[in-house]
């Protein structure tokens, strides 16, 4: 379990202006990866408690809904609600891939964050190398990237996936329940 005070300490780091935390984590696929979404969740509602205003999302839900509108003035609308607040919680980037209209939308996320000096933390079980799989076909790839890893703090996170070490558990005292022989009778 992460201490308490690593996340006062991230939190403090996301404070910093233009400041982006990005809790990455490289796993087979098959690998449930709740770790990085409990550091933002965690980071979220301790800048919650400090009066800070905070939005969290998953990818897929942030670019769904901004790609989702149809007018220019709907989309201006919908892309304050993640550009406005003062911390932003974005989970799950690269688990599924997304055209180029998405990776435009994100784009335009991460680049009036950075223009207002916003801070975004970030979970992806991508390498920032592999993003171009994420949004394939998108020319804008290398500059969210760079406007993403400019002035960020990146934490690598190696560790089992608690899902997985609770399913061999319970697997092994399921096995171990099923060789007990019954007491005679």
């Amino acid at each position: 379990m992460v201490a308490l005070s690593f996340f006062y300490a991230l939190a403090a780091h996301a404070a910093r202006p233009s400041q982006v935390v990005c809790c990455t984590r490289s796993l087979p696929k098959a690998t449930p990866i709740p770790v990085p979404r409990r550091i933002l969740k965690n980071v979220a509602q301790h800048a919650l408690s400090r009066g800070y205003t905070v939005r969290f999302a998953t990818a897929s839900d942030m670019l769904a809904e901004l790609a989702a509108q149809d007018s220019s003035s709907i989309l201006a609308r919908r892309l304050r609600r993640y550009t406005s607040p003062q911390l932003l919680c974005v989970d799950e980037v690269g688990y599924l891939s997304y055209n180029s209209r998405y990776a435009d939308l994100l784009f335009e996320v991460v680049t009036r964050r950075y223009d207002a000096g916003k801070p975004i933390l970030l979970s992806t079980d991508k390498a920032f190398s592999e993003w171009s799989k994420v949004f394939p076909h998108a020319a804008c790839v290398v500059t969210l990237v760079d406007g993403l890893i400019h002035r960020a703090e990146i934490i690598d996170i190696e560790a089992d996936s608690y899902r997985l070490k609770e399913a061999k558990e319970l697997t092994a005292a399921r096995t171990k329940r099923r060789t007990k022989k019954p007491p005679p009778s």
